[in-house]
C-alpha cells in the first residue's frame, strides 16, 4: 500500500513540475507580449507628435495645442456633457453666493488642463471638497429650489455622493469628500494603512446591512438612494472617526474613508500645502478652482496625462439607457441655462 501511494506521488510530482514549467513559460511570453505591445504604442505615439510638431516647437507645446484643439463631442454624447456641465454651473453660482469651494477632480479637472473643457469621449463630471465644506453645502441645498444632494448606494457596496437637479434623476455631479488628518513622515504609512482598515469596515457594514435586511443588492445596479442605509453609514463614519483620534484635522488630506475611491493606493495621500490654496482652471468657458499642485493629481490618477489614450471610450453614462424624452429634459435644462 505504502508502495502505490509513493509511486502516485512520484507521477503526479513529475506531472505538477511539467505543468508548473508549462505555465511559467505561458506567463514570461504573456509579460514579453505586453512589453512588446508597449513599446510599440510608445513608438506610434512618438510618431504621431512628430507629424503634429512645428519647426522649432517644444514637444510639451505640441501636446498642449493637440489637446486643446481636439474637437468637441457631437450629438447626444455632447448633449449629455451639456446637461451635466448646467448642474456644475448652478452649483457653482451657490457656492459663489454662500462662499463655499470646491475643485475640479480627475476627469473633470483633466480635461480643464489639457482641453479646458470635457474630454470627447468623457460625460460626467467630479469634483472635491472638504468634509467643513461639504457639509455647509448640504445645509445650503436643503433650501435649493434647483439642486439637491444625496448619497447613492451601487450594486458593488459602494456609497456615491451625488448632486444632481430636483427635475431629474438621470444626470449628476459626483463628488469626493476629503479629510484632513494629523502624520509625519515616520508614521504616515502606518496611519494610511489604518485608514484603509477603517474604510474597508465602512464598505463591510454596507454589506452586512443587505445581509441583515435580505434586500436584494442587485436591485441597485443603477445606483439609488436609501435613506435607512445613509442614517446608518453616517453613524458609522463617525463612529471610525471617533476612534482614529489623528482623523479630522491635520497637515495632510485623503480622500474620505466613506468614500471607494480611498482604497486605491498611498498616492491618494497628499500634503495639505499640495492642495490649498486653490489654482484657478477654465472648463467650458468658466473658471474654476483647481489644488495648488494639480500636476501631481493628475499624475498620481492617470500617469503621464500628456500621453495619448490607450483607448478611448465613452463615459460612465449609459447612453442606451436614455430615452428620447430624458433628451428633451436635456434640451430644457441647456435652454434654461442659456436663457
Amino acid at each position: 500500500m505504502i508502495s502505490k501511494i509513493k509511486e502516485f506521488i512520484k507521477r503526479f510530482s513529475l506531472v505538477y513540475r511539467i505543468g508548473k514549467s508549462i505555465l511559467e513559460r505561458v506567463d514570461s511570453m504573456y509579460t514579453d507580449l505586453i512589453m512588446r505591445i508597449n513599446q510599440l504604442d510608445a513608438k506610434m505615439e512618438y510618431l504621431f507628435w512628430l507629424t503634429q510638431n512645428s519647426e522649432n516647437e517644444k514637444m510639451d507645446t505640441t501636446k498642449q495645442k493637440v489637446f486643446s484643439s481636439m474637437p468637441k463631442a457631437q450629438g447626444r454624447d455632447r448633449l449629455l456633457q451639456l446637461a451635466n456641465n448646467a448642474i456644475l454651473m448652478e452649483l457653482k453660482k451657490v457656492c459663489d453666493e454662500n462662499d463655499i469651494e470646491f475643485f475640479l477632480a480627475f476627469g473633470t479637472l483633466l480635461g480643464a488642463v489639457r482641453n479646458h473643457g470635457f474630454i470627447p469621449w468623457d460625460d460626467d463630471v467630479d469634483i472635491a471638497v472638504t468634509r467643513e465644506n461639504y457639509i455647509k453645502l448640504v445645509s445650503v441645498l436643503k433650501n435649493n429650489t434647483t439642486l439637491e444632494i444625496d448619497n447613492y448606494y451601487s450594486s458593488m457596496y459602494q456609497k456615491f455622493t451625488k448632486i444632481k437637479f430636483k427635475k431629474s434623476d438621470k444626470f449628476f455631479v459626483d463628488v469626493f469628500i476629503l479629510d484632513e488628518f494629523t502624520a509625519d513622515e515616520n508614521n504616515l504609512a502606518f496611519r494610511y494603512n489604518e485608514l484603509k482598515a477603517a474604510n474597508q469596515s465602512y464598505v463591510q457594514d454596507i454589506r452586512e446591512y443587505f445581509r441583515e435586511t435580505g434586500k436584494d443588492v442587485s436591485s441597485y445596479n443603477v445606483p439609488q438612494l436609501d435613506s435607512a442605509l445613509n442614517d446608518r453609514m453616517n453613524e458609522k463614519y463617525y463612529s471610525l472617526k471617533k476612534n482614529l483620534n489623528y482623523y479630522g484635522e491635520g497637515n495632510y488630506v485623503c480622500i474620505g474613508i466613506d468614500n471607494p475611491t480611498f482604497i486605491r493606493n498611498m498616492g491618494y495621500v497628499y500634503k495639505k500645502t499640495d492642495l490649498f490654496p486653490a489654482t484657478f482652471v477654465e472648463f467650458e468657458g468658466k473658471m474654476y478652482s483647481a489644488f495648488a499642485s494639480w500636476d501631481a493629481w493628475l499624475k498620481n490618477s492617470y500617469g503621464n496625462y500628456w500621453s495619448l489614450p490607450k483607448n478611448i471610450t465613452g463615459g460612465h453614462n449609459d447612453l442606451r439607457n436614455l430615452s428620447d424624452e430624458d433628451f428633451m429634459v436635456i434640451k430644457e435644462i441647456i435652454m434654461i441655462k442659456i436663457i
